[in-house]
């Protein structure tokens, strides 16, 4: 499969995400708990398959390593295990079933691992590069992350009902996990979009 082609169908869940983030919030008033529930479709479904598939792809360049090295059949698990796992926090919110809950947290922290593993050995085989140390904002994301969806899985489960447990879920996910992410790709992107 060409390079193209692969992105085409590793991005076509986040563009289901955002579909279904538009019918959500045109429908939102028919929905209970619709406020939650497009925060979740926005972040956790969109943002999250962006990063997964983002980050491998700019570790693959920054690291100039091939794309076997980083696994297109492991991605693909992990993007399948993010997408279910997300499925399962929306439907066991939506019934609410919490062991779905807690069983789609569990698969989305696995994917990330999983992720976060492979980046780490990636850098480990890869020639020092120049901007080899953006691939730490990545690892350093997936870390903050698996912090941000345990705290959300407490929460689901109704474990912990805290409002500072929800601040720190927030503040840990939308900083660190989206964050660090922009962070590390901004050095090298936006020169590379405004051509310098």
């Amino acid at each position: 499969m060409t390079r193209s082609k692969w992105h085409i169908w590793v991005n076509a869940p986040t563009m289901v995400w955002f579909g279904a983030l538009v019918a959500v919030s045109v429908l939102h008033r028919d929905i209970t708990g619709s406020g939650w529930i497009m925060l979740h479709l926005l972040f956790l479904g969109a943002a999250s398959n962006a990063i997964l598939v983002w980050s491998a792809y700019f570790s693959e360049t920054l690291l100039r390593i091939p794309p076997q090295v980083l696994s297109r059949r492991g991605q693909i698990w992990r993007l399948i295990a993010v997408n279910v796992g997300t499925l399962g926090v929306i439907a066991g919110r939506m019934l609410p079933e919490t062991w779905l809950v807690a069983v789609g947290a569990l698969g989305i922290m696995a994917a990330v691992a999983d992720h976060a593993r492979v980046l780490i050995l990636a850098k480990r085989r890869a020639q020092l590069a120049r901007f080899s140390f953006i691939v730490n904002y990545y690892i350093a994301a997936a870390g903050f992350f698996l912090i941000g969806a345990a705290l959300g899985g407490l929460m689901g489960i109704s474990a912990v009902n805290d409002g500072s447990v929800l601040v720190a879920h927030v503040s840990v996910n939308l900083l660190g996990w989206i964050g660090l992410t922009v962070a590390g790709t901004l050095p090298t992107l936006l020169p590379t979009v405004i051509r310098t």
